[in-house]
């Protein structure tokens, strides 16, 4: 029998608008700081897992939902998430409009979740759990040493899943009318300016300019494409699939952030 209790309000659509806010600061700074926020979100997640061990529990941070250590095994075997390692946890999460489908996944294998957002919790239990049975389940070794790596080419996934993205952007933005060259223009040379800034963060010394730099171009692009819906030149459904692929990109560049700084110790 499904138990719901304090259910959490509706999420809302995505935006880059929560993504990326310390960039004003230096680079090295900034990746300091994100380094002490997982800390902190990996904190709650051991306060809330040491009073529900056979539960999965999921962190709201930011615009994701995160678990880490064993958890990660369920969310590899289940979804095929990639996993992060730092030097005293190892993480993975997904977009926080990509819930639905991980409780619907969730429900159906019959295993306990837990949702910590802010100071509200959603806790889901059923009768029959089978948390035990799935963290402690052998996961398809090809499959966790695709996931389960610290050293994975973060560089190489990104330029791969961004020039995904590009071809997606550059699709929707052909709809546009023909009077509307300067937003179309520019929403085109900064998908290119991004694609250079990753080859260019890849020859050079300061890389970490560089990959902040590219951050910063995302949050342009994402305000190109709010834009581009605001004039109705892009219905509300493409917005929301061109910000899925930015929250993608956005998360691969601040993994290989976080590696550059680490391998710089």
């Amino acid at each position: 029998m499904e138990q719901e209790e304090n259910l959490l309000a509706p999420i809302i659509p995505l935006h880059l608008s929560e993504v990326g806010k310390p960039l004003k600061i230096s680079s090295k700074l900034y990746v300091v700081r994100y380094l002490e926020d997982k800390m902190a979100s990996y904190n709650d997640y051991k306060e809330c897992k040491n009073k529900n061990y056979e539960s999965l529990v999921f962190i709201k941070s930011g615009v994701f939902y995160e678990t880490y250590d064993n958890d990660c095994k369920i969310m590899v075997d289940l979804f095929e998430y990639k996993i992060k390692n730092f030097k005293n946890f190892s993480r993975t999460g997904f977009p926080i409009n990509n819930i639905d489908k991980v409780k619907e996944k969730l429900t159906e294998k019959q295993i306990n979740y837990i949702i910590v957002e802010n100071n509200n919790i959603s806790k889901i239990t059923f009768e029959n759990n089978r948390y035990n049975f799935y963290v402690n389940k052998k996961v398809n070794k090809r499959l966790y040493k695709n996931h389960y790596q610290a050293n994975f080419n973060e560089q190489l996934e990104l330029i791969n899943e961004y020039k995904k993205t590009m071809k997606y952007i550059e699709k929707t933005i052909e709809a546009f009318p023909k009077s509307e060259k300067v937003l179309k223009d520019r929403t085109i040379n900064n998908l290119y300016e991004i694609l250079e800034l990753i080859y260019m963060s890849d020859i050079i010394s300061d890389r970490t300019t560089y990959q902040s730099k590219i951050i910063a171009k995302l949050k342009m692009l994402d305000f190109y494409l709010s834009q581009s819906l605001e004039k109705n030149y892009i219905n509300y459904k493409k917005y929301n699939k061109c910000g899925n692929f930015l929250i993608k990109i956005v998360n691969l560049t601040e993994a290989w952030m976080i590696s550059t700084y680490e391998k710089s110790k």
